[in-house]
């Protein structure tokens, strides 16, 4: 078994999908290859996104990015929808049900992002240091990123963490010393339980969390009422 990378069904399927996937994927002005929604469609289930709120019944959706409540100020998604690809929703299903047991829960700020919608970050952000670069993409646009925090399962209260989500300040980052006692053990307490099922630290941003297999799934450019 892989411990670490790409598995060995996720890595046998990408090499079939290969020619598929070559054939179809567009370059974008940044040349990034990004997949065409024709080429997504023909796609296996286990490369699609999937509805979170789906497999984890009573998730809680607080989408910055369906309203004006975000750093571009404007709402950038039609609708507070949560997607990822179907190994990445499961493995958020197994953190919520270890948090349920102690009376806590998930608050899903973000997951499958449109790779367009990260070219408008990069093109209004004035910190690009904390929004990716077009021409790589964001883990985002693959299914493979979230963004959550804690909350009380009870009354849905946010737990104290180090910083408000999507604060572009270095107190934001993984391991800073800074935060509280509180603020730390939450922290820790959510990093321990999104590593364990199978979720990477992103060290700028406490909230944001890559799938393990990311590098596995192409770049999307799939509107959300596509799907």
């Amino acid at each position: 078994m892989i411990k670490y990378g790409v598995s060995f069904t996720i890595l046998v399927g990408l090499i079939l999908l290969e020619p598929l996937i070559g054939e179809s994927q567009q370059r974008s002005k940044y040349g990034a290859r990004v997949l065409s929604v024709e080429a997504y469609r023909q796609l296996d289930d286990k490369y699609k996104l999937v509805r979170v709120d789906d497999l984890v019944p009573g998730i809680f959706l607080d989408v910055r990015y369906a309203s004006d409540c975000n750093f571009m100020g404007k709402k950038m998604y039609p609708s507070p929808a949560a997607y990822l690809v179907k190994p990445a929703a499961e493995a958020i299903k197994l953190v919520e049900d270890s948090l349920r047991k102690i009376g806590l829960a998930l608050v899903f700020y973000d997951g499958y992002r449109p790779y367009s919608v990260t070219v408008e970050f990069w093109k209004q952000a004035t910190r690009k240091e904390y929004v990716a670069h077009p021409r790589q993409g964001s883990r985002h646009n693959r299914g493979c990123a979230v963004d959550v925090g804690l909350v009380r399962y009870c009354d849905k209260s946010l737990l104290e963490m180090p910083t408000p989500y999507d604060d572009f300040t270095s107190r934001a980052h993984a391991f800073d010393r800074r935060a509280t006692p509180e603020a730390v053990k939450n922290r820790r307490l959510l990093q321990s339980l999104m590593v364990k099922y199978g979720f990477r630290i992103f060290t700028t941003e406490w909230w944001h969390f890559d799938y393990k297999d990311w590098k596995s799934y192409p770049l999307l450019d799939i509107p959300f009422e596509e799907l």
